[in-house]
């Protein structure tokens, strides 16, 4: 008997599991109707620039749905529409929320920065449910993308991001070949870009010489911060109260940018008396065929032929190519050089989700993909399946590092915000690292520069501090 019973528990439960399949889930959103007609009002730079760069391409899946612009350029232009004023990042964000408030965009356009501050303002539409429901896939998109939204979205999925930016090395072909030097790799450490530029240290001299790594138009500082940034090193504490450069792995920074740029392993401008950089020397040398590597955005991926036909130079053609940027040997798959400008969200309170849910979609398709992969104008399309390799430039090197989780640069822009510092912070600080610096270069001890610099710092950021809390 009690076997009879079992076995009619397990009929039971399996009839349950059938019916269960057969039940269709409820849609988290209503259907579109039939002709597809509907309204959106889409939070964006400018009206133009949308429809160039999606609306256009929408109207002619959607061509009974009607689209409102509501422009977001006074913000992006910086007086936050307060007529020429300069305000504080506390202030626009206000002006931001205001905005949203008042305009009630379906669709909010926004950036990684203020992703995680309209999430915690509760004003953005979980897309984890529906991304499930109708298992709209995401596998294909730049890896570490999806984490770094879901970061900033603590840990729910909020917006989307069609396109990414990132800077890449560019290296002359000839120079590598005709020297027998082995042609530069994706993932490098600064550590091996520096013995590259080592090598070519020791071709030529005068007029004559080469450089292995030009740093284009950046001067010392900038040069320091990029390393610094590879390197995810910490500015503050963990409260956000005290300056924290005076450590083993700043001092060793400190040290090897100085070295490098003494040794001339890596060309910067020369500076003048001012103490600006004299940009009547010529021109970044890379170009010029005098450095066998340089750093630079993506975009000059599609102007580097065209360059070579400009009425105003006179540059010999080389043949030359791409790989990643140096990476930290530690997170080999990460780059703080990996960003979006662009993040697409559904405002919580919209009345028309639906719709909202069907562009962004679309703005998000393979499809779309497959469009902006043919035009490397800056901007990457996220959906990276799409990027391959053209004319022989390893198009591909650009897929390979994704977003750097929890970046210090980040955290020390965050910090700023939070404490209402004003911008003159960041340009004293900047000044002082830079002087630092090249007192390093001119040979003063490390050892010495670096606890009187972490002391100058602290007396800045404590004044900035209060300043703003007054404020």
């Amino acid at each position: 008997m009690g076997r009879r019973k079992w076995w009619s528990w397990v009929v039971v439960c399996m009839v349950i599991v059938l019916l269960s399949g057969c039940i269709k889930e409820k849609p988290l959103l209503d259907e579109l109707s039939e002709d597809g007609s509907g309204t959106l009002r889409v939070m964006y730079y400018d009206e133009e620039s949308f429809q160039r760069q999606y609306g256009n391409y929408f109207s002619v899946k959607y061509p009974n749905m009607d689209i409102e612009v509501v422009s977001t350029k006074s913000f992006i232009d910086g007086d936050g529409g307060n007529g020429g004023t300069i305000l504080t990042p506390s202030e626009i964000d206000q002006k931001l929320m205001s905005f949203i408030e008042k305009e009630r965009p379906d669709i909010i356009y926004t950036n990684m920065d203020d992703l995680s501050k309209l999430v915690k303002q509760g004003k953005l539409y979980h897309m984890d449910p529906i991304i499930q429901q109708e298992g709209y896939s995401l596998d294909d998109m730049l890896p570490g993308l999806i984490a770094k939204l879901r970061e900033k979205g603590d840990g729910g999925l909020y917006g989307l991001a069609p396109s990414f930016y990132t800077n890449v090395m560019f290296y002359n072909v000839d120079l590598f070949k005709q020297h027998n030097i082995q042609l530069p790799t994706n993932k490098m450490s600064w550590k091996q870009v520096l013995e590259i530029g080592e090598k070519f240290n020791q071709v030529g001299s005068g007029n004559e010489r080469l450089y292995g790594l030009s740093g284009g138009q950046r001067d010392s500082y900038e040069i320091l911060s990029i390393m610094m940034q590879t390197s995810n090193l910490q500015w503050f504490d963990a409260r956000g109260e005290k300056i924290i450069i005076d450590t083993p792995a700043w001092r060793e920074l400190f040290s090897t940018v100085a070295k490098a740029i003494d040794r001339e392993l890596i060309w910067v401008p020369s500076t003048k008396e001012n103490g600006r950089l004299d940009y009547s020397t010529p021109e970044d040398p890379f170009y010029n065929g005098k450095a066998a590597m340089t750093m630079d955005i993506t975009y000059m991926i599609d102007q580097m032929d065209n360059m070579w036909t400009w009425p105003d130079r006179k540059l010999k053609p080389f043949a030359w190519n791409i790989v990643t940027m140096p990476i930290d040997p530690n997170y080999p798959n990460e780059s703080p050089y990996v960003s979006t400008y662009d993040v697409f969200a559904i405002n919580q309170d919209s009345p028309h989700k639906r719709e909202a849910w069907e562009l962004i979609k679309f703005i998000h398709s393979p499809d779309m993909a497959k469009v902006t992969s043919k035009m490397l104008a800056g901007d990457i399309p996220t959906r990276v399946t799409y990027l391959k390799d053209k004319d022989g430039v390893h198009i591909e090197a650009l897929a390979q590092l994704g977003p750097r989780a929890n970046n210090a640069q980040d955290r020390f822009e965050e910090i700023v915000r939070e404490q209402r510092v004003s911008e003159d912070f960041k340009v004293n600080l900047k000044l002082r690292m830079k002087m630092a610096l090249d007192a390093i270069i001119a040979g003063e001890p490390v050892d010495d520069i670096l606890p009187a610099l972490q002391q100058e710092l602290q007396a800045l950021w404590d004044q900035a501090r209060k300043k703003g809390n007054k404020g």
